[in-house]
């Protein structure tokens, strides 16, 4: 398999890092990814990225959806509205990070921009 073939969630396994996923299943999209696995991305602003890995980090953590309600200051909420995927963790006003939670892992992960 090709590295372009392989889905964004095994891309990156063949440069182990310190940030292996445990739940989060899959990514929508390579940026997440690469922000998950302490890359820099190019397609999003870096004011945000500490924040989103932040998240991602404790996502990845969490054993069930229910273990994300407690955290304070987290903004664990159901997506609204144009949000992809019925979960999302706020980063900032605009941006959040959104997922879907299948079968005890997150699935389809992505940071996303408020959509306008």
């Amino acid at each position: 398999m090709t590295r372009n073939a392989m889905p964004f969630s095994l891309r990156g396994a063949q440069h182990a890092t310190k940030s292996e996923s445990v739940v989060i299943a899959s990514f929508a999209d390579e940026k997440t990814e690469r922000i998950f696995r302490r890359w820099q991305s190019r397609k999003l602003p870096t004011g945000i990225q500490k924040r989103a890995r932040d998240k991602l980090l404790l996502l990845d953590n969490a054993t069930c959806e229910r273990d994300l309600r407690p955290v304070p200051g987290l903004r664990h909420e159901p997506s609204a509205g144009d949000w992809p995927g019925p979960w999302r963790l706020r980063i900032s006003k605009r941006w959040s990070l959104c997922f879907e939670w299948q079968d005890g892992s997150a699935r389809a992960v992505q940071i996303v921009a408020r959509p306008r």
